[in-house]
């Protein structure tokens, strides 16, 4: 058996992701394709964003999260996220405030962050629920990281037995 650098992948979200190439067509939903279900708030002056966004009457609940650091707003009955996220840009042009307002989609990102929630990783089913669409791990830090294989020489050729992942940014 032998070892050998197959490459390197940049990563910048501090995640891997591993699955058939034939499936990303089908399965991955992005953000943009979907209505946003809620917007996250966060930054320097969030506090007075969400402040003026719970006066609406399109804001329905809204969720302090990373310890008070950071919002998510949810809209109430009747009205969309979409409503909220084009009232907070407005506040902000109209005060000056700084902070990012992010729409939030049930995307397959989504999916991603919640199977590495435990800091180790996890799979990702089809949308049709099946399991095996990808698997995700989570790697601590961005970077450049080597991917590795182990092959076994036959009479048939080489044989790829593993795929590991060097966890030190290379």
């Amino acid at each position: 058996m032998r070892r050998i650098l197959v490459g390197r992948v940049a990563v910048d979200s501090a995640t891997l992701v591993i699955t058939d190439p034939s499936n990303l067509d089908r399965e991955w939903v992005k953000g943009s394709e979907l209505e946003p279900y809620s917007v996250n708030c966060l930054g320097r002056d969030a506090d007075a964003l969400i402040a003026a966004l719970r006066d609406l009457d399109a804001t329905g609940e809204v969720v302090p999260m990373g310890g008070g650091r950071w919002y998510r707003v949810l809209p109430s009955e009747g009205h969309t996220a979409r409503e909220i996220v084009d009232a907070a840009k407005r506040l902000q042009q109209t005060y000056g405030w700084v902070g990012a307002v992010i729409p939030i989609s049930h995307d397959s990102l989504e999916g991603v962050q919640q199977a590495v929630r435990d800091r180790v990783g996890g799979e990702i089913p089809f949308s049709h629920g099946n399991p095996g669409f990808m698997a995700a791990v989570s790697l601590g830090s961005d970077g450049l990281y080597e991917i590795h294989a182990e092959i076994e020489d036959s009479a048939d050729g080489p044989q790829v037995r593993s795929v590991t992942v060097a966890i030190t940014p290379a």
